[in-house]
Order: structure tokens, then C-alpha cells, then sequence
């Protein structure tokens, strides 16, 4: 899921248990005391749609100056999550050096604290929840009242496992956040919002292990109505709103182009834009026609710490009580309805294709337009951005029409394919298929193969006729398959090593 267009969630306030009315009475004195009200309650979403030049300059002045005012911040980060505060050390000079966007490291009046700490989630899984624990209880820190831990690694992590990042994030609010059991029971004064966020993307794209776990944790914040500051999703896209991930975007903005990556969106979107070279170069700042500023971006491109100081603007005036701009409340899709031509669900003729089409709800929606995609079972089959499904293979498969605004709504449908000559007359997907897979792909050049894999391990690659193209055998996971001269079209792996097989695919464009 792609969380396009998702500005916020409708507020749902959190009662105060059950502790007595006086002390409910005193809870919400606290709340207010801190500036922290019923809509702090609410799921916040921080996306690329709240990362633009444009919806920084919709915040309200007010609500930077509430932020100001209201927020104290721990943030725990390494060289990932340092691009934030990269964009956000350079940011107010870029809007004039006005004093307006000034962030500092200590507590000083008309400033944003943000108290910067050496630490990240995948670096010490086990140890951060104690972590945060033991520094909230220190007397020294009974003001911080907004709390952020950044990935530098999320790989190797499910999101929620015995317990994982949400359920121990859920600790912790159980505890410190605005109903927990140290604010109800007096032991703290001020109560905490927790900012949950997604890994930096890596050029896995939209079926890779971090696109999947970063949409457990997106799922997981909109069921609770949690905070998300969606770090992945500021960097699938580019200020113009162009959409990467499914081109295996990775941290340095570079992604894949006919199977090589030369594209780079940050480099491409600067070409012909205005330019501020330094915190000193005003004659190139924002209210002088500049469109985008040099700083530091660890792993990254400038822009893209350009794009994440918005956005982190943007959370901050939400969390001191703004309701957002008037974008944010663009309708968003409610339901898909996926058919194919003439209402078939088959395709009975070698390398038939079937046309498909959604019927996307409501007419109004601030964005209709849709992503299709492919699920392979026991058949197999392409589609094209238009929705054109192509066989390949005979058996089943299931087509995906997925919303692009961020509403998360998808339809499906199965179309059972026939017919197919091919030396495979079908696609069986194993267990075992989830273990490899081809990467890139589709591919133009070379290929590796991903997953759990024992070397050296002894391939083989097979063409749509059952021959066999090419035989190597693998010994590390680095290892580059030259497919330069293999025709188009769809091709299988088997592998084979000690007690297993597998199977994976690939498209040679």
C-alpha cells in the first residue's frame, strides 16, 4: 500500500481509563497544560503528500509558532534518519532567514527543540523500548513530550515479532502516552506522542521485505490511529509527484531504467531549477526565486533532505494541533470494481490477452487513477500499465487494482488461463518459491538471484519451451548472471543445492 494522498485520519480521542473522575479531570489539565488536546488523539500520516515546498508554505505561521511554543523532542537516529535534520538545519535560511523555521538542539525561545540522540531501531532492536524508558523516567527529561526512533537498517525485522517494533511502540504509549499508566497514576507529568516510522527505501521496490514491512507498520498506524512519519514514502517520489518505488527506487534517489540503474529522480527533477548553494547564498533563498537548497544527506541526494524537512514540519505543526491544509481533506477512493472485457474470466488462446478495467468509487475521489499488477499462481501472465493482461503460462492467476491515493482500497479479480503451447504447461508455486527471486526485474543485462540461498548453489535457466539456456553455479550472493544475450520474454530458475530446489522468474526485455 502506498500511502498517496493520505493526509490524516479522522480523530478518534482516547479515553482515560477508568481511574476516577478527579484524576480524569487532572489528566486532561496535563493535556492541555502541555498543548497537547483531543485531536492529538487522532492518526496522523506524513507522506510525500505533506513533503512538498508547497505544503510548507501551507502551514499556517500560528501553528509553526505553536510547535515552537508546545513541543519537546527526542529523536534518535543515525545516518538515515541525520537527513531530516540535515534539510531542517538549512531550511530557514532557504525561506528567508527569518527565524521562522529555526530548529536548535537546546530550548530557546522561538526555536523548535529537537533533541538529537545516537541510536537507531535496527541497531538495537532488543534495547530501544528500555532505552526510551529509562529516558523519559529521568527527572532531566520530564518536559520531552514527542519521541521518534529512525531506522538505519529495517531489513531483517517482520515489524511485530516476539514482540517487534509496533507492539513494543504500543508499550511504550500504554505507559507515557496521553492515557498511559504513568500519566493516569502521576508518576509523569507530561504525557508523550510517539512518532512511528518506515525504513528508508533499497531498491528492493514494491514486493521487496522492506516495502512489505514498511506497510505493516503503515496499516498498523491507521488501524490505531497512531503518528506515521513516513520516511519511505517521501523518497519513492519526486516534488513533481512522480511515483518510483515500482522502478526499485533506492536511498540515493537512483532506480532502475530497461534493467540498469542509471535513472536518479533527484538529479533529474534539479535540471533547470534555482538552486541555493549555502546557508550565505540569499540571492538564491526562496523568496528570491529558489527552488530547492544544498545541505548535508547521508546515503542521499540534497533534495531528498530538502523534501524530509517539509514533511517534518508539516508532523510537527499536526502534533501541536493543526487540522492540516485544505488538500488534506480530498476525498479519498472507497472501492474498486475490477472486470475484464466483455465480462470474461479466461484466456483460452496462446498468448491471448484480456482487457482489463476498474470502476473506481467515488467519482469525486481526489485521486482515481489506479496501479495494476499480477499475482502469479499456478499459471502465470503480464500485465501492462494500462491494465492489457497477457498469458504465459496455463493455470491461475490473480489481476490487482490498487488505489493510488493512499486510501489502501484494492480489487481483485482470478482469470484462469488455457491453452498455452509452452514446454511449461504450468507455473506451480512451491513453498520453496518464496525463498529466491530474480533481481532486477524485468532485465535488460544481468541478473542476481535474492533470498535464502546455501552456496554454491548450481542454476539452471529455462525458456518458456522447457530448454535449458544457461547453467551456472553460484557462490555468492553478489554474483552477476550475464542475460545480455537471451531473447525477450519470460524465463525460469532452478536451483538446486544440498536437499533442495527452487524455482524463481524473470522477464528479459
Amino acid at each position: 500500500m502506498n500511502l498517496r494522498n493520505l493526509h490524516h485520519i479522522r480523530p478518534v480521542f482516547c479515553q482515560i481509563r477508568n481511574t476516577g473522575l478527579a484524576l480524569k479531570s487532572l489528566v486532561l489539565i496535563l493535556l492541555s497544560i502541555t498543548g497537547f488536546s483531543a485531536i492529538n488523539a487522532q492518526g496522523i500520516i506524513i507522506g510525500h503528500n505533506q513533503a512538498h515546498l508547497e505544503d510548507l508554505k501551507s502551514i499556517p505561521l500560528e501553528w509553526i509558532d505553536s510547535a515552537k511554543a508546545k513541543l519537546q523532542i527526542a529523536y534518535w537516529r543515525t545516518s538515515h534518519g541525520s537527513q531530516v535534520l540535515s534539510g531542517m538545519n538549512v531550511l530557514d535560511a532557504f525561506m528567508g532567514g527569518n527565524g521562522i523555521y529555526k530548529r536548535e538542539a537546546e530550548k530557546t525561545e522561538g526555536s523548535l527543540f529537537i533533541q538529537a540522540h545516537f541510536g537507531d531501531l535496527s541497531a538495537g532492536e532488543e534495547t530501544w523500548p528500555q532505552t526510551t524508558r529509562d529516558f523519559l523516567d529521568d527527572p532531566a527529561n520530564q518536559e520531552i513530550n514527542v519521541v521518534m526512533w529512525a531506522w538505519c537498517q529495517i531489513l531483517g525485522h517482520d515489524g511485530d515479532k516476539d514482540p517487534g517494533y509496533c507492539s513494543k511502540m504500543e508499550g511504550l504509549i500504554a505507559e507515557y502516552g496521553p492515557d498511559g499508566t504513568k500519566i493516569t497514576s502521576g508518576e509523569r507529568g507530561v504525557p508523550v506522542q510517539f512518532v512511528f516510522m518506515t525504513g528508508h527505501v533499497n531498491g528492493q521496490g514494491e514486493e521487496g521485505q522492506t516495502n512489505q514491512i514498511n506497510n505493516y507498520i503503515r496499516d498498523h498506524c491507521i488501524a490505531n490511529n497512531r503518528i506515521l512519519y513516513d520516511f519511505a514514502d517521501i523518497e519513492s517520489w519526486d516534488p513533481d509527484d512522480n511515483y518510483f518505488l515500482d522502478d526499485y527506487v533506492a536511498d540515493d534517489c537512483s532506480y532502475m531504467v530497461d534493467g540498469n540503474r542509471t535513472g536518479n529522480w533527484a538529479e533529474e527533477w534539479i535540471i533547470g531549477k534555482v538552486k541555493m548553494e549555502g546557508e550565505d547564498d540569499i540571492a538564491h533563498n526562496e523568496p528570491n526565486g529558489g527552488q530547492w537548497f544544498q545541505s548535508s544527506a547521508e546515503h542521499s541526494h540534497a533534495l531528498n533532505a530538502n523534501l524530509k524537512a517539509y514533511g517534518a514540519w508539516y508532523l510537527f505543526a499536526r502534533i501541536a494541533g493543526w487540522e492540516g491544509s485544505d488538500t488534506s481533506a480530498r476525498k479519498l477512493v472507497t472501492s474498486i470494481n475490477v472486470q475484464a472485457e466483455g465480462g470474461s474470466t479466461e484466456i483460452s488462446v496462446n498468448h491471448g490477452t484480456l482487457q482489463m478495467t476498474a470502476d473506481v468509487s467515488p467519482d469525486d475521489a481526489g485521486d482515481t487513477s489506479i496501479t495494476w499488477s499480477v499475482t502469479n499462481g499456478t499459471g502465470q501472465a503480464t500485465i501492462s500499465p494500462g491494465g492489457l493482461l497477457q498469458a504465459v503460462a496455463n493455470g491461475t492467476v490473480t489481476v490487482v487494482a490498487a488505489a493510488n491515493d493512499g486510501s489502501g482500497i484494492k480489487a481483485t479479480i482470478q482469470i484462469t488461463i488455457s491453452n498455452q503451447t509452452t514446454g511449461i504447461t504450468s507455473y506451480h508455486k512451491s513453498a520453496d518459491i518464496r525463498k529466491i527471486r530474480a533481481y532486477p526485474n524485468p532485465s535488460s543485462d544481468f541478473i542476481q538471484i535474492k533470498g535464502d540461498i546455501e552456496f554454491p548453489s548450481a542454476i539452471g535457466i529455462y525458456n518458456m519451451t522447457g530448454r535449458l539456456i544457461r547453467e551456472e553455479v553460484l557462490y555468492s550472493g553478489g554474483q552477476l548472471i550475464d542475460i545480455a544475450g537471451f531473447q525477450e520474454g519470460l524465463f525460469i530458475i532452478r536451483m538446486s543445492g544440498k536437499g533442495y530446489n527452487r524455482t524463481a522468474s524473470f522477464i528479459k526485455k
